[in-house]
């Protein structure tokens, strides 16, 4: 059942729901796929390779970034062409999509392993860290590709409007990936390489069922003859480029923070600050997952004209981001210990991570609010507002937070850096929203006036 019958049959409300419900759950299972890793490799290993992965993941954000990039441009203008009923178009930029992100794929693949040593050193791996970090890069890189593909097919899934497809097929790959990193980790004691061949299978296998129902001749989107066009692709990374910055500005923030903390705490504050990054990873999975439950509807109403339901569905996924947030914030707060314990076995890694956490937590309750905005613009194929909102709460913000805050507030000003920063990008989409509102205004009072003048001419 597509978009437009779910609308018509159920009503925006239960739309959003079921596509942003569906697209959170998919969300959680895949962001499970680091998290997993995380506790296998913390408890199995140790805090030292818990380290390693966290300095690998602003290399791995970025790659999942231009899957991103692509997928959510791809499903903005495919929903707008299947809203127009242009079949043929949605087919060529799905063919686009997946034949761009297989050959960017090998790319980054070939050159990742070529220069491993190289890459571990930029990321700020030292001594007897960057073995680590090159044995799990060196494995992960090696699967990337279908990493790429696999997320793009679960997203356009959703556009062909078979959600509960994707998210069975999630959770196929996320039971896959457990059941190997217990085997790989803990059975066979392989260590780091064990757990990225966990990961890279379970997104191999995940590609290869989505693939499957995309090469089927019932479905919507099915590949199509093309002339591949550059053109084309860099239209799909214009749309998509705002959401993508999301995620790439979370590689960004993690690497920024990896080399502060370094200088301030040393290993210890490293192996807390991956504790966290963890958590947060989730919950931003969350938001970006809620996010994008919304886009493919706000795009479809935008192109039926339909502007009353469109604000409905953006206002609803607003108050739900704030109550997701909030709940984070309380869970966090009442089971921090528990959640710690989860990812460390060592008590001083445990005792550390315990005033961090709590002094980070107040952050989640404002990162959804933004993603949405951003999210939004990107529905409405504007990514100039959609951009800024995403590159303040990143690279912009983030990394002069975390020079000034810790000369007024000592070291502990590292940990509510991401806070403040969230609450100076939610004050940056306010404005952005509410001059967008006026343009919106201004546009339609001048048509109405336009509508009333020539009404009697009309009339006779």
């Amino acid at each position: 059942m597509g978009i437009n019958k779910f609308i018509e049959k159920r009503g925006v409300r239960n739309t959003l729901f079921r596509y942003a419900g569906l697209s959170i759950v998919s969300m959680w299972i895949f962001s499970l796929y680091t998290m997993v890793d995380g506790m296998f490799v913390g408890r199995g290993v140790g805090p030292e390779a818990l380290a390693a992965v966290n300095l690998s993941m602003p290399f791995i954000n970025l790659t999942f970034a231009l899957s991103i990039m692509t997928s959510i441009g791809a499903s903005t203008v495919i929903s707008r062409s299947l809203g127009e009923k242009r079949i043929l178009e949605a087919r060529k930029i799905f063919t686009h999509t997946i034949v761009f992100l297989g050959g960017i794929g090998a790319v980054i693949c070939t050159a990742g392993i070529v220069f491993r040593y190289e890459l571990a050193h930029l990321l700020g791996a030292r001594g007897d860290v960057v073995p680590m970090v090159v044995e799990y890069l060196s494995t992960v890189l090696f699967f990337n590709t279908f990493y790429l593909i696999a997320y793009a097919l679960e997203v356009l899934m959703r556009v062909e409007g078979k959600p509960s497809i994707a998210l069975v097929t999630v959770i196929i790959a996320a039971l896959t990936n457990i059941i190997l990193d217990y085997l790989l980790v803990i059975v066979f004691p392989m260590g780091l390489r064990g757990a990225a061949i966990a990961t890279g299978s379970a997104q191999l296998i995940q590609g290869i069922i989505l693939l499957s129902f995309f090469l089927k001749k019932n479905s919507v989107l099915r590949f199509s003859p093309i002339k591949f066009s550059f053109r084309e692709v860099f239209n799909l990374v214009r749309i998509g480029a705002p959401d993508s910055i999301t995620e790439l500005s979370v590689g960004v923030v993690v690497f920024l923070f990896n080399r502060t903390i370094l200088l301030s705490y040393g290993g210890i504050g490293l192996t807390a600050f991956g504790i966290i990054g963890y958590i947060n990873n989730f919950i931003l999975m969350t938001m970006i997952g809620l996010t994008q439950g919304m886009q493919p509807i706000i795009s479809f109403l935008s192109s039926r004209k339909e502007y009353r339901k469109r604000n409905k569905v953006f206002y609803l996924t607003l108050r739900s981001a704030l109550i997701l947030g909030f709940g984070f914030f309380l869970l966090t707060l009442i089971f921090r210990e528990t959640i710690i314990g989860f990812f460390t076995s060592d008590q001083e890694a445990f005792n550390f991570t315990l005033v961090p956490l709590t002094l980070f937590a107040p952050a989640f309750i404002f990162g959804g609010i933004n993603i949405v905005f951003s999210g939004f613009f990107t529905a409405l194929e504007k990514p100039r507002e959609a951009g800024a909102i995403a590159i303040f709460r990143g690279p912009i913000f983030i990394p002069m937070l975390l020079i000034l805050l810790p000369v007024f507030f000592n070291d502990g000003g590292i940990w509510i850096t991401s806070l403040v920063s969230e609450i100076l990008t939610l004050a940056i989409s306010l404005l952005l929203y509410g001059i967008y509102r006026e343009r919106v205004s201004f546009f339609q009072e001048f048509l109405s006036r336009i509508n009333h003048r020539f009404a009697p001419l009309k009339n006779k």
